[in-house]
């Protein structure tokens, strides 16, 4: 069980290296989270990840 008041976080990140972005969360928070770094790519950002499977719908890149 976890203890509680650990801290986590969620969203984007503003970093363009994933190692770097993966290094802070790692020393930073206590439960690490999966980041979206949108200054990577296009496909980072939030609607094009979580609308993948809609259908009919085409990525206009």
């Amino acid at each position: 069980m976890l203890k509680p008041f650990l801290t986590t976080g969620i969203g984007s990140l503003p970093h363009r290296n994933a190692q770097e972005a993966v290094m802070l969360i790692l020393n930073t928070f206590d439960i690490p989270f999966w980041p979206q770094l949108p200054g990577l790519s296009f496909k980072e950002l939030m609607i094009p990840q979580y609308s993948e499977g809609l259908p009919f719908l085409k990525m206009d890149r």
